[in-house]
């Protein structure tokens, strides 16, 4: 038996109900640019330094050295 201070550990919770987060399928549509966008923000897509094909042929030079 684990002897605790009960004042510490007896809190009044009150029991908040959250609200279901309503997802529709038009709120989660991007349009082109904010697409781009966020891909942007990785490097990858159009204005990016680096395309598909650099960043795939970097990781596969990678994985060929770790080994």
């Amino acid at each position: 038996m684990i002897l605790l201070d009960k004042g510490y550990f007896d809190y009044d919770f009150e029991k908040v109900d959250k609200p279901k987060p309503v997802v529709d399928w038009e709120d989660t549509i991007k349009s082109d640019e904010e697409v781009q966008g966020i891909l942007r923000m990785f490097g990858v897509g159009s204005g990016a330094k680096k395309s598909l094909e650099d960043i795939q042929s970097h990781i596969i030079k990678q994985m060929k050295e770790d080994k």
